[in-house]
């Protein structure tokens, strides 16, 4: 284990710099961006599109992704 830059106490190296929480929805996703300490550095909303995923994470530095995604059940006619 490191010492964190904070001195708050240690941190595990294999902890990445970011996670990134996204919720995955038809039209647009949902960004939470979370630091080594547990702090929100970002929430977001990108258009769910290749464009809109490679603009957002196109040029952007190693990181954890969390990927919360799930079944849409269409209402059924009666």
């Amino acid at each position: 284990m490191k010492k964190n830059n904070a001195g708050k106490g240690l941190v595990p190296a294999a902890i990445p710099a970011l996670t990134i929480g996204l919720d995955v929805g038809d039209r647009y996703s949902k960004i939470c961006g979370i630091n080594r300490r547990g702090e929100i550095v970002e929430r977001s909303t990108i258009n769910t599109t290749q464009d809109g995923m490679k603009t957002r994470f196109g040029k952007m530095k190693r990181a954890r992704v969390v990927l919360e995604v799930g079944t849409r059940i269409a209402p059924t006619s009666v």
